[in-house]
């Protein structure tokens, strides 16, 4: 390195320098922009607190329906039936046919598996592990219908509809699947 090259080096420094030095914020320029920082991480903060109550309130109006209809439907039991069909079909729209019917289950079986389905919502109620028992010697439940739901909320017609508070009708009422034989069960 020759002279020059120094030269041009310290000149380059001391230039980096003195701009780092001369456009540095001020003690009150450092202020506003911790404020503004602070500020807006509040306003972000609280949307996000909004937004996750928002989405709490959705949930609850979605679940609370169920409870509500479920009380409908037993409160308008004891009506005469051209009442009771005119509120079903209020409350359900094309749905009130399956909006009342009987409770059941229907049975499917192999040798391995004893599953029970519910009529009421369509869903599995109750699936058994046939060779299998539990530590105290119980039979082997993978589910049962307390501590299980299975439903299908959706929109029609400006109506919500759950489909665990319609019956369904099945194409069989018990079916019994062993070894090469097959069958298969739909419900309507």
């Amino acid at each position: 390195m020759d002279k020059n090259s120094i030269t041009g080096f310290v000149l380059i420094a001391l230039i980096l320098i003195g701009y780092t030095y001369f456009t540095a914020p001020t003690e009150a320029e450092k202020e506003a922009i911790k404020r503004q920082r602070d500020s807006l991480a509040l306003v972000e903060k609280q949307k996000q607190i909004e937004a996750e109550t928002q989405s709490l309130q959705e949930n609850q109006t979605i679940s609370e329906p169920s409870n509500e209809t479920a009380s409908f439907v037993e409160e308008i039991a004891s009506l005469p039936d051209s009442v009771k069909n005119q509120k079903l079909f209020d409350a359900y729209g094309e749905f009130a046919d399956a909006a009342a019917g009987e409770p059941g289950y229907i049975e499917i079986e192999n040798e391995v598996l004893r599953l029970k389905i519910s009529k009421k919502g369509g869903r599995p109620a109750e699936v058994e592990l046939k060779n299998y028992h539990t530590y105290s010697g119980e039979k082997l439940l993978l589910l049962d219908e307390d501590s299980s739901k299975f439903n299908f909320n959706f929109f029609f017609r400006n109506r919500l509809i759950n489909t665990d508070e319609l019956f369904f009708e099945p194409s069989q009422t018990e079916l019994s699947v062993n070894g090469e034989n097959q069958g298969s069960l739909s419900m309507k």
